[in-house]
């Protein structure tokens, strides 16, 4: 074993042909060739070089995936489809395309995420996306239904979800410049519905709903122009359940 120097270089000797892995604080340990599979690396010889590119962990173990929902036929995004999501440790998320029919998972643990797309006149759809570092992204084909009613509409989910809002980080220091985000969320039933937003001292600084909603999929959108950047918790109660997130507001 050897660690790099200030510029990254190491060397050491061995006596014959030897599987080389490169592992760093904050960084996902790599076998020469690239891989994290020891018995796919390459072997290489004692005066043989190894450069390795290593990618970056995500935060605390936690990682984001960004996709998108076309339409198989047509290549036009898809608004409104239901994406949910099981990472590698069992835990599920779920997610709502904007009109741009983009989504965004935050918080799910590196490695496999198995996928499950659902819309308004489009077939399910499955499939797989493997995200070893920070961030991952993958894009859904859609196939539409042979034949769909105007009255169809996906199975509402079995329990309350609150999805990350998107963009996100949002404001005019961010990516998008937008001041406004949206948040998605879905309901197993009719009931009260209140999503509230507050500082990070617990000061409540916005009401968003606070009404009666019918089950199925909502949406809401929230305007951060009069309020200063910072990171913001928004907050889902309804039929006895509670849920939370975080945002991120750039200015």
């Amino acid at each position: 074993m050897t660690t790099t120097d200030i510029s990254g270089a190491y060397d050491f000797s061995a006596d014959a042909q030897c599987l080389v892995r490169a592992r760093a604080i904050g960084y996902i340990g790599l076998c020469a060739g690239g891989t994290q599979n020891w018995e796919e690396g390459a072997k290489n010889a004692s005066n043989g070089v190894a450069t390795f590119s290593l990618p970056q962990e995500s935060e605390n173990g936690f990682a984001m995936l960004y996709g998108r929902v076309l339409d198989k036929q047509t290549g036009k995004a898809v608004p409104n489809a239901w994406v949910y999501g099981t990472d590698t440790f069992g835990n599920q998320f779920f997610e709502v395309t904007d009109t741009r029919g983009q989504f965004a998972m935050d918080g799910l643990g590196n490695g496999t995420v198995n996928i499950v797309m659902s819309g308004v006149q489009y077939a399910e759809t499955q499939g797989s996306v493997t995200i070893p570092g920070a961030s991952g992204n993958t894009e859904i084909n859609a196939r539409r239904n042979d034949a769909t009613l105007p009255a169809d509409k996906p199975a509402a989910p079995s329990k309350l979800a609150l999805a990350q809002n998107f963009p996100n980080p949002f404001g005019a220091g961010s990516p998008s410049a937008s001041a406004s985000t949206s948040i998605a969320y879905s309901l197993p039933a009719a009931g009260a519905v209140t999503i509230r937003v507050f500082n990070l001292i617990g000061r409540q600084v916005a009401t968003l709903v606070d009404a009666v909603r019918e089950a199925g999929n909502h949406s809401v959108a929230w305007n951060a122009s009069a309020v200063p950047a910072g990171v913001y918790i928004y907050r889902i109660e309804a039929n006895g359940s509670v849920l939370t997130r975080r945002m991120a507001l750039l200015k």
